[in-house]
């Protein structure tokens, strides 16, 4: 690799002659460079990806002491990568779900909506298109763009997931009743799904009103056992009672669960 201390001893050591020479050498020093940034640049790792599968993606998870390795599921959309090797990345989620998938079934935030807006030139009727592209605003702080294509999305198909998404929009935008109508019509779609009822919890603690929010946080786990960020919200709004023993030992499981969660652990030193 080439750098800007090296460059005055390739040119003594060449000895170029001429400002076509000088011009040469330095055009192939700035080549070297920028190829190797590039390189560097091309990583995922730690970067938010949408998976592009619909429906989600198969996992591969390490097996532990000796035990084979375990085929496992990716239902949500948007991952933060943390590996990657050989055309696969590893992400995690919230509930103990970790492990590697190909990368080709995953498109960076930056270029989501360029990629999904393509799909649905071809398929105006394609709901799983608008609904990820959907998630993509969000994640690029554009909530109103994103509750237009989650009703685009619900009207071509509604889903549970996608009216659990479009509560998340209105939760950003503090529509706390409008959020919580979504999650609760999701319930009604999917009621074996936890993740509508750890949503609706977080929209209730958003409201304040913790015994609400502690019931349906209760009821996603209890769907869910390894639904680690479930644990955390319950966790605050136990906090937030001032049930300290019971919100340690909420978050003692959630760190149990995922135990890179830096949030969950400074909160249960706060608590």
């Amino acid at each position: 690799v080439c750098s800007s201390d090296l460059y005055p001893q390739l040119t003594l050591f060449l000895q170029p002659k001429g400002d076509a020479m000088r011009l040469l050498l330095t055009l192939l020093v700035l080549g070297i460079t920028a190829d190797f940034a590039f390189a560097q640049d091309k990583s995922w790792v730690g970067k938010t990806i949408l998976i592009t599968r619909p429906g989600g993606v198969r996992i591969v998870q390490k097996g532990t002491d000796g035990k084979p390795p375990i085929v496992g599921f990716l239902d949500h959309v948007a991952y933060s990568v943390r590996d990657e090797k050989d055309g696969l990345i590893r992400v995690a989620d919230g509930r103990g779900n970790e492990g590697w998938f190909d990368k080709r079934d995953a498109v960076l935030v930056d270029d989501a909506v360029d990629f999904f807006t393509a799909r649905i030139k071809k398929n105006a009727n394609d709901a799983d298109a608008y609904s990820r592209r959907a998630t993509a605003w969000e994640l690029k702080d554009q909530p109103n763009n994103a509750i237009s294509d989650y009703g685009e999305a619900i009207r071509l198909k509604p889903q549970a997931s996608t009216y659990n998404n479009r509560g998340h929009a209105w939760l950003t935008l503090k529509e706390y009743d409008k959020a919580i109508a979504d999650y609760t019509e999701a319930i009604r779609l999917d009621p074996k799904a936890a993740t509508p009822y750890g949503s609706r919890g977080i929209a209730w603690h958003a409201k304040k009103d913790y015994d609400k929010a502690i019931a349906d946080l209760t009821e996603a786990i209890r769907l869910d056992p390894r639904y680690a960020n479930a644990y955390v919200t319950r966790a605050v709004a136990r906090h937030n009672r001032k049930e300290y023993d019971e919100a340690i030992a909420d978050f003692t499981e959630a760190i149990r669960l995922d135990p890179k969660d830096a949030d969950a652990i400074a909160r249960r030193g706060l608590t």
